[in-house]
């Protein structure tokens, strides 16, 4: 997939299912696990309210030239990433030992920048 654009959405209560892995998600699986040849080449994540997403707001993987900015992120991480709920039921965990992490974040990637986005918690502890 080459040129994409994500924009100027409002992404509310996604990714609440079992699987719990990112509100905007790219990654492709092979059996000896995630490739690093990019499927998804210059995608642009920009201008987008996310809301009440429980892990990541994005996971971009097997990408190249990937731009996330300007984006607002609101109430991300509501459940613990050490939870063994990342597979396809809360009881697994990861399939291929990956460790997420963060609010946006790419794997297997190459020329990829999270920038000038804004993260906010009406959350107390």
């Amino acid at each position: 997939m080459d040129d994409l654009l994500i924009r100027s959405n409002v992404i509310w209560h996604c990714d609440l299912n079992a699987w719990q892995m990112a509100a905007i998600y790219m990654g492709v699986y092979l059996p000896g696990g995630r490739t690093e040849y990019p499927i998804f080449i210059n995608v642009e994540v920009c201008g987008n309210t996310i809301v009440d997403c429980p892990r990541l707001a994005g996971f971009f993987s097997s990408c190249e030239n990937v731009r996330v900015h300007h984006n607002t992120v609101i109430n991300t991480l509501q459940l613990p990433l050490g939870l063994a709920c990342y597979g396809s039921s809360t009881m697994e965990e990861p399939i291929y030992g990956e460790h997420y992490e963060g609010i946006f974040q790419f794997a297997h990637s190459q020329n990829c920048s999270a920038l000038d986005n804004q993260i906010f918690s009406t959350i107390h502890p």
